[in-house]
């Protein structure tokens, strides 16, 4: 696995390091993906050996990198990380992310509901799998709800959210906002919406007031 750098033309810069090597297991890489850290959750930025895919498969959807880059991790006996960036992204309006937001949440959310599953079977008592499951349904509501606001009543997401909450999540590392994001959701989803607008209004404010900050 590699660094990668995001382009939006070919006029680019970028910063030269000295390189760092590490190996990663598996259940530290699975964490974050589960908290959307870096490039994990992506399958573009890495390179495999050929025996990973002996049971793996990628299928005819929108979101491959959600449906089996937690599946190659489980699968290998160790991860080789290096911070030099050698995978540059170029992104355009006619690549996948461009198409219809609509069918691709609702795929991301199929396929989140699938990788839950699937690491509750390898690590049971895995809490960031819970709190990831539950960060997923907060923020497609809070930002998505209003495009996929039948497939989210007709799924019932919130009742699958109320059956994966517990306050046991609040041990896993996570900033305090985020934290009361999860429990306020859990009360009152509207009001965690208005919270939320609230609490980015005032850090982009702030931000103006001391931008050197």
């Amino acid at each position: 696995m590699c660094e990668t750098l995001k382009i939006y033309d070919y006029n680019y810069t970028k910063k030269t390091k000295k390189e760092e090597v590490c190996i990663k297991d598996a259940k530290e890489m699975i964490k974050n993906i589960l908290l959307s850290i870096g490039y994990a959750g992506t399958t573009w930025n890495k390179l495999y050996h050929k025996s990973i895919f002996n049971n793996i498969r990628f299928e005819d959807r929108i979101v491959n990198d959600v449906a089996v880059t937690y599946k190659t991790y489980a699968e290998a006996k160790e991860i080789i990380y290096s911070n030099q960036i050698k995978y540059y992204y170029l992104k355009h309006a006619d690549s996948i992310l461009g198409q219809s937001k609509r069918e691709r949440q609702i795929d991301f959310y199929k396929a989140s509901l699938e990788r839950y599953d699937y690491i509750k079977n390898i690590y049971p008592n895995f809490l960031y799998n819970e709190l990831g499951l539950l960060l997923i349904i907060y923020n497609l509501y809070y930002r998505d709800y209003n495009k996929i606001a039948d497939f989210y009543k007709e799924t019932k997401i919130k009742k699958k959210y109320n059956e994966v909450f517990s306050f046991r999540v609040l041990k896993c590392r996570l900033p305090i906002n985020d934290k009361i994001k999860v429990i306020l959701f859990r009360i009152a989803p509207r009001l965690s919406k208005i919270v939320a607008k609230i609490y980015i209004g005032l850090k982009k404010k702030t931000r103006k007031r001391y931008p050197h900050e």
